[in-house]
């Protein structure tokens, strides 16, 4: 959990609680309910609060793993101007590739542009009975749920945070313990949106193929002619993907640190477990996001 305050010089200050649950406490999962003891993510919520000073807050944002959720980049020739309608395509066009009935997901979307022919959203689904097990568990202790978003979103976000607006075609990729995403983006529009679940062995060569497929698709489906710049703005598990080229050429890998985007953090934990100041950075930069909005 973190809470951002600003101080006087106007300088942005995070204090972060950590806790970790365990596999039998808490499972991120895209089809099932994730938490396991309701009682136990109850308390440390709340003993996270009182840590922080906080404990009337009312309203919390929500950062959950990528696998959580599943989104896609949709385009079409006409879209309704009711929304209930706009939605039911929505749905419509995702029920061969979603793993239960479209009409049992929460649904959000962001329009990204027209071309003139065809207009494009991004368009991110839940499960239902997930997202809802999130709001009446933090709904019984006081707490309502605002935003709710994924790692992918937050740290793409801050990754463009007060950075110069690029022209060039670049795919982002996010690499979790077993999970990968990768976005690909050219003149600041998202054009691709894949999430993967990563084997247990065979990583790096996963990973390899992935970014392939990935900038293979910007050739032969959306007309690139330049190599994308891949970015890497997460890698948890250290998977090194080694040199990868394509028929064009080599492809430049950048990976970036985005605790340097970051204001001073103030860690404090009731855990013994060592914090790596990584895992807080989504929830920091979450938390930026909010704050930019309201202020």
């Amino acid at each position: 959990m973190v809470k951002l305050e600003q101080h006087r010089n106007k300088a942005l200050e995070g204090s972060v609680f950590f806790e970790p649950l365990s596999d039998e406490e808490f499972t991120p999962d895209f089809t099932k309910k994730n938490i396991e003891d309701k009682d136990t993510f109850q308390s440390i919520v709340k003993r996270a609060l009182e840590k922080l000073g906080d404990e009337r807050a009312n309203r919390i944002s929500l950062v959950l793993p990528d696998n959580v959720s599943r989104l896609f980049v949709l385009d079409f020739d006409d879209v309704p101007s009711k929304e209930s309608e706009r939605q039911k395509l929505f749905r419509h066009r995702v029920r061969k590739v979603l793993p239960f009935d479209p009409e049992t997901s929460v649904l959000s979307y962001n329009w990204i542009k027209s071309d003139g022919r065809k207009q494009v959203f991004l368009v991110g689904f839940m499960y239902r009975p997930v997202v809802r097990q999130y709001e009446e568990y933090l709904g019984e202790i006081g707490l309502h749920c605002g935003l709710i978003d994924t790692r992918s979103n937050n740290l793409l976000n801050l990754y463009k945070l007060d950075s110069e607006q690029s022209n060039e075609a670049r795919l982002f990729i996010l690499l979790d313990f077993d999970y990968m995403t990768a976005m690909l983006e050219n003149n600041n529009e998202l054009l691709l949106y894949r999430g993967k679940g990563l084997p247990k062995s065979g990583r790096a060569a996963f990973v390899k193929r992935e970014i392939l497929l990935s900038i293979m698709y910007w050739f032969d489906h959306l007309g690139g002619e330049e190599i994308p710049g891949v970015v890497v703005l997460e890698n948890r598990d250290r998977i090194e993907p080694g040199d990868i080229t394509c028929e064009k050429g080599r492809v430049d890998i950048e990976a970036v640190d985005l605790r340097k985007k970051l204001p001073k953090i103030n860690i404090t934990s009731d855990s013994r477990v060592k914090i790596d100041p990584g895992y807080a950075v989504p929830a920091v930069a979450a938390a930026m996001r909010s704050y930019r909005s309201i202020n």
